[in-house]
């Protein structure tokens, strides 16, 4: 979207075809076992037609290996999406609680998903937590 913005971005586009894929980006381990609280918040920004970019908790992902073969609980619903599609611009996801995970150690995971006939592009930016 922005010339020069340190964002991640993230597509399925190629120039000339949508390619199917499936993408996570990953935070380091974060540890919440002495917190009184936690949230997560971000900036995300989306255009064209896709599959829902997911924001997912995992307390058993071991940092390591294949994150299909960890538990994730999924947190999208509680995330206020971009809810324009047809242009660029950033929106903040709110504070998207993470009390449930206090006093575990957690791993959290965007998982994007593009077909060979659609694909979003996602952008995300300031990520946050806090706790």
């Amino acid at each position: 979207g922005f010339f020069g913005s340190n964002a991640l971005k993230i597509q399925n586009y190629d120039g000339s075809n949508n390619n199917a894929c499936e993408n996570w980006y990953l935070s380091p381990e974060i540890d919440l076992t002495n917190s009184p609280s936690s949230f997560i918040s971000f900036d995300n920004d989306t255009r064209y037609t896709g599959d829902q970019l997911k924001l997912l908790v995992s307390i058993d992902f071991t940092g390591t290996g294949n994150p299909n073969n960890s538990t994730w609980i999924d947190l999208s619903t509680n995330v206020s999406w971009d809810p324009n599609t047809g242009d660029w611009g950033f929106h903040n996801s709110g504070n998207v609680d993470l009390s449930q995970f206090l006093g575990e150690t957690i791993f959290i995971a965007f998982k994007y998903t593009g077909s060979n006939s659609n694909g979003a592009t996602w952008e995300l930016d300031n990520i946050s937590v806090n706790g």
